[in-house]
């Protein structure tokens, strides 16, 4: 149970230092507000936080490529397709999907034999894999940042 409170507590530390904009870190508090409003705190309901986590980065994420990237001519020529329909970045974000999905699922079932529930390990996995690649997305827009000007 300790484990369980201690990873929770380190998983909403990492939500509250993704680089997100305002409008973003409301949805943010959406993940926590879920964390406190488990009864139980139990393996499930944590995943449910999880993946509802999950799905505000993928937003974000997507949000990232359209507004900021695809700003970008050299970007847009790279990507050679119509925004975040067709392309380059598409692709790349599907292929990151698929892999993200089959790696944690392969996770999920190697180690179970710590954690009775799969769906918790593998939403863990999705989200801390997720919330790497928006940080590093987010890092790549500052760093090119005076491209945008």
């Amino acid at each position: 149970m300790i484990y369980k409170l201690c990873l929770a507590a380190a998983l909403t530390l990492i939500s509250f230092n993704l680089s997100a904009a305002p409008a973003e870190a409301e949805e943010e508090s959406d993940y926590n507000k879920c964390l406190q409003a488990s009864k139980e705190f139990t393996d499930d309901e944590t995943a449910i936080c999880m993946s509802g986590e999950v799905k505000r980065l993928d937003k974000a994420i997507a949000n990232l490529y359209q507004n900021t990237f695809l700003k970008v001519e050299r970007i847009k020529k790279w990507n050679n397709g119509n925004g975040m329909f067709r392309g380059n970045i598409k692709d790349m974000q599907d292929q990151f999907n698929s892999y993200r999905s089959r790696f944690c699922s392969f996770y999920a079932t190697t180690m179970e034999i710590y954690s009775g529930s799969q769906m918790y390990l593998r939403n863990e996995c999705m989200m801390k894999l997720t919330t790497e690649y928006y940080q590093r997305l987010s890092q790549m827009a500052i760093d090119f940042d005076a491209d945008l000007d």
